[in-house]
C-alpha cells in the first residue's frame, strides 16, 4: 500500500472562456506551481520567473519559460525515484496532458501519468462520475475552497497583478489533499458531497444524506494499476461522463514506448526502464 506521496498542483496562465474544454485550449502555459510530501508542513513553491535574476527581489513572470516547466518535471521525477509517488487531482487529464504540450516530452509525460496518483481518476473508476476536489475535501471534514479566497477559474486574470495570493492558492491545493490522502488512508474509505451548497462532513459518517462514499480496502493505486480495476455500472445514469478509458485517450494515442526513444529520454534512465517494463 501507498503511504509515500508527492502532493502536486499547478495553476494556469490562458484565460478560458466559461465551461472551456481543456484540452482544446493547451498549452495553457504555468503560473506557478506547488508540491508537498508526506510528512513535510511546507510545500515546495516553483513561480513563472523564478529562473531570472532580480536585483529588486522576486521576479515574476507572465509563464513559466520552457526550461522551468522541464525543471519542475525532473525534480518530481527525482522524488518518485525517493519513494514519494506524485499525487494530483485530475493530474491525467490536466497537470501531464498540458505539461507534454509545454516541454515536448510526450513519452515522459506518459509515463509519469501512468506512474502517479490521481485520486480522481481512481474515484471516477469506483464511482463512475467525476468528483470536484472541493467536494471531496469537504465530504473529508477539510474547508475544500472555503480556505481561500479565490478559485482555479480566478488565477489566471490575478497572477499579473497579486501572484502572492495565486501562490498561497496552490499551496492550499496540496496541502489539503494531502490530509485528505491521510484521512483516507487510515480509514479505508473515501466520501464526497454530492453538492457545492452541502456543508462539511464533520462526523465523517459516509453514509450521511448527501454524501456519496467509496471503499479503498487496497488503498489508492496509480493510474496504470486504477485501469485494471473493473468498470462502474453507469447504466443508470441519464448522461453518463466521460470514462476512464476516455480520459486515458491522449496516452494511448502515443506509440508504446520502445528502445527507440532511449537516445531522446529526458527523465532519469530508471524511470525508462519502468514504464519500458511495464509496457506503456
Amino acid at each position: 500500500m501507498i503511504t509515500k506521496v508527492n502532493s502536486w498542483d499547478m495553476e494556469t496562465a490562458k484565460v478560458l472562456p466559461q465551461r472551456a474544454r481543456l484540452e482544446n485550449h493547451m498549452p495553457l502555459g504555468i503560473t506557478t506551481a506547488a508540491s508537498l510530501l508526506t510528512e513535510q508542513d511546507t510545500p515546495y513553491v516553483w513561480w513563472a520567473g523564478m529562473s531570472t535574476p532580480s536585483l529588486d527581489g522576486v521576479h515574476y513572470a507572465d509563464k513559466m519559460s520552457t526550461d522551468e516547466v522541464k525543471m519542475m518535471v525532473l525534480r518530481i521525477a527525482d522524488r518518485y525515484l525517493e519513494g514519494y509517488i506524485p499525487m494530483t487531482w485530475n493530474g491525467v487529464g490536466f497537470e501531464w496532458r498540458d505539461i507534454a504540450h509545454e516541454t515536448g516530452w510526450w513519452q515522459e509525460c506518459k509515463v509519469m501519468s501512468y506512474l502517479h496518483l490521481d485520486l480522481m481518476f481512481h474515484l471516477l473508476k469506483l464511482c463512475g462520475y467525476f468528483v470536484s476536489q472541493d467536494r471531496a475535501m469537504r465530504g473529508m471534514g477539510l474547508p475544500g475552497k472555503a480556505a481561500s479566497p479565490i478559485t482555479g477559474a480566478d488565477a489566471p486574470e490575478l497572477w499579473p497583478k497579486d501572484p502572492e495570493t495565486v501562490i498561497r492558492y496552490v499551496q492550499q491545493d496540496v496541502i489539503q489533499p494531502l490530509e485528505f490522502f491521510a484521512r483516507t488512508r487510515r480509514l479505508g474509505w473515501a466520501a464526497w458531497a454530492y453538492k457545492r451548497t452541502d456543508g462539511m462532513n464533520v462526523d465523517l459518517n459516509r453514509f450521511k444524506h448527501g454524501y456519496g462514499n467509496a471503499e479503498l480496502s487496497g488503498g489508492w493505486l496509480p493510474v496504470y494499476k486504477v485501469l485494471e480495476l473493473p468498470d462502474p455500472d453507469t447504466s443508470s445514469f441519464d448522461n453518463p461522463p466521460p470514462t476512464c478509458t476516455d480520459v486515458t485517450e491522449w496516452m494511448t494515442d502515443l506509440p508504446k514506448l520502445s528502445e527507440e526513444h532511449r537516445e531522446g529520454w529526458a527523465l532519469p534512465e530508471v524511470i525508462f526502464e519502468i514504464g519500458l517494463s511495464l509496457g506503456f
